[in-house]
């Protein structure tokens, strides 16, 4: 994934807190995911949408994380979102 792709949220969740997870209903394909604390983290700055740059820039401040590291862990749970139309991409 590019550094300027932008990375947003699907419009088609719904989505509660259960405990210390978040869990959203994808409307479209009635499937469920279960967000981890830093999973929660990434889809409340996706809110915004955002730049993987950006996105990972964020979280190295905020967690204990090296930026190569934070890059790969991040594009592998970003491309799995994609598949699941959970999270949307736009290169720019």
């Amino acid at each position: 994934m590019l550094e300027g792709t932008v990375i947003s949220r699907s419009d088609n969740l719904m989505e509660t807190h259960f405990n210390d997870e978040l869990i959203a209903l994808h409307m479209g394909t009635s499937k469920f995911h279960m967000f981890n604390t830093v999973a929660q983290r990434i889809w409340e700055i996706v809110e915004v949408p955002t730049t993987m740059q950006t996105l990972c820039d964020r979280l190295c401040d905020e967690f204990e994380v090296d930026m190569a590291t934070c890059k790969q862990d991040v594009g592998e749970l970003i491309d799995y979102l994609v598949v699941e139309n959970v999270i949307v991409l736009d290169n720019v």
